[in-house]
């Protein structure tokens, strides 16, 4: 029998999500340094794996014309308790680190 306590929540700007299933969701926002990058602690530990993570801009009105801007994250430098993230600015001038906000979620058990 599956009862409320088994959905363990917190809402709040950063926050998680507990299933049953023992599958946990995570979300935050942050922003990543002058070089574009930034270890973001998760809002709780996963117990046992985090599993992936899905990253996107949180300003993009501060976008310069003839540049992207791109957020991914390193699997390898990830753990448990925190999200490496890594963002690149791209331009005429090539690929470099650029600061950024974005947003995540992660999912993991």
């Amino acid at each position: 029998m599956i009862v409320l306590s088994d959905f363990d929540v917190l809402f709040n700007g950063s926050g998680y999500q507990k299933l049953p299933n023992g599958i946990i969701i995570q979300w935050g926002a942050s922003a990543t340094n002058s070089a574009g990058i930034i270890d973001v602690r998760f809002p709780i530990s996963f117990p046992n794996k985090f599993l992936s993570a899905i990253l996107t801009e949180a300003n993009a009105n501060a976008w310069i014309a003839g540049s992207a801007y791109s957020y991914g994250y390193s699997r390898k430098l990830s753990t448990n308790s925190t999200l490496r993230v890594i963002s690149r600015c791209i331009s005429n001038n090539g690929l470099s680190g650029s600061p950024g906000d974005f947003s995540f979620i992660a999912i993991g058990y």
